[in-house]
């Protein structure tokens, strides 16, 4: 008797606690998917468009190694995270830019399995090896 009556004020508290989280949270919110134009600030660098200040950046990607299976070609701004076709190999030309630093992701919003290329020349070669040993889903031009 007494353990009926836990378990059902425990699901009628369950439920209760489902509806009102789900519904303090903004429509947008939910179910977000990132595609390959999406893109989110990192908190804290200023993610502003200022392209005249930092100069210019395309990125090419290929899915595979040795630049192989191109997946296309991208301009990204300073400090913002860009979901992006699986990748393996890149190669940079920028334009304008004293320093670079290139930080590719295993995951689609840059939050875990990063690994920052500082100063990589034009073309950064396997990626996988240091991104967990999987291919990069998205990518950030850090200054």
């Amino acid at each position: 008797m007494i353990k009926s009556t836990i378990l059902s004020i425990l699901s009628i508290f369950s439920i209760f606690t489902t509806l009102v989280v789900s519904s303090a949270l903004p429509q947008s919110g939910q179910n977000q998917t990132l595609d390959t134009t999406s893109e989110r600030g990192f908190p804290g660098l200023g993610a502003s468009p200022a392209i005249f200040k930092y100069g210019s950046m395309k990125i090419n990607l290929w899915h595979y190694s040795y630049y192989r299976g191109y997946q296309g070609s991208f301009t990204p701004e300073p400090n913002r995270c860009y979901a992006a076709p699986d990748f393996t190999s890149v190669r940079i030309s920028a334009t304008g830019v004293k320093r670079v630093a290139f930080m590719a992701c295993r995951d689609k919003n840059c939050s875990t399995d990063c690994y920052t290329f500082i100063n990589p020349g034009i073309q950064i070669d396997d990626v996988w090896w240091y991104v967990n040993k999987g291919y990069s889903k998205s990518y950030a031009w850090i200054v």
